[in-house]
């Protein structure tokens, strides 16, 4: 339930799949979860980044992720705020800490901003050998699509659907997907996003899930 519990702290994994929907509400509720978090804890780590960038406020994900030493996230912010070169000197910066799975995001997405398209996808399919995450999977989707792989694309928004991460308004606004509108697999997939959305809000509904978290949840 980690979509509909706002701010959720990075001791346990989170998952965006039950709420595809972000509304504001929920975004309000993530950040007043992270200022009191952080009022506990100065250097605990949230979601709330994630949350933000759910919402296309690619600004507030640089505000509050430019301190994180993995790096790809506000990368992948500076990018969708038009500050490559910025975020290639992050990237690269990135690239000299975290774990192997950590470093070939960073590294795929400075190569691809650098030019070196066949490197950068290169790397990117590395990342796909015993990968589990559905939610990483959209990401690399997301990466494969802007830059011209439109079948390895299809192939992950498929899977990451299938396997639980339907964040459908999301996927209908995604800049990075707007290659593959007209095709009609994406069209197909973003259907089935919708569905597994709407099933997921109808049982939180039932389970009475907006009363119990204070929650106004809209379609």
């Amino acid at each position: 339930m980690g979509s509909l519990i706002t701010a959720h702290v990075f001791r346990e994994k989170p998952n965006f799949s039950l709420l595809a929907e972000l509304p504001k509400s929920i975004g309000y509720r993530s950040r007043a979860a992270d200022e009191r978090a952080r009022r506990l804890d100065k250097l605990i780590r949230t979601s709330v980044a994630i949350t933000y960038f759910m919402l296309g406020d690619y600004q507030r994900v640089h505000d509050v992720s430019a301190d994180e030493p993995t790096g790809y996230l506000d990368g992948l912010a500076l990018v969708m705020l038009g500050r490559e070169q910025e975020a290639v000197a992050t990237l690269r910066k990135a690239e000299e800490v975290g774990d192997v799975t950590a470093r070939k995001f960073n590294e795929s997405l400075r190569m691809l901003l650098e030019g070196n398209r066949a490197e950068g996808l290169a790397a990117m399919r590395t990342l796909l050998s015993g990968f589990r995450d559905p939610e990483g999977a959209y990401v690399i989707a997301r990466q494969f699509a802007y830059y011209g792989d439109s079948a390895a694309a299809l192939v992950l928004l498929a899977r990451a659907v299938e396997e639980g991460y339907f964040a459908f308004s999301m996927m209908a606004r995604d800049p990075w997907l707007d290659t593959l509108r007209a095709d009609p697999a994406f069209r197909k997939i973003l259907r089935h996003a919708e569905m597994r959305h709407l099933e997921a809000l109808a049982a939180f509904r039932q389970a009475d899930g907006d009363r119990l978290l204070g929650l106004n949840v809209s379609r």
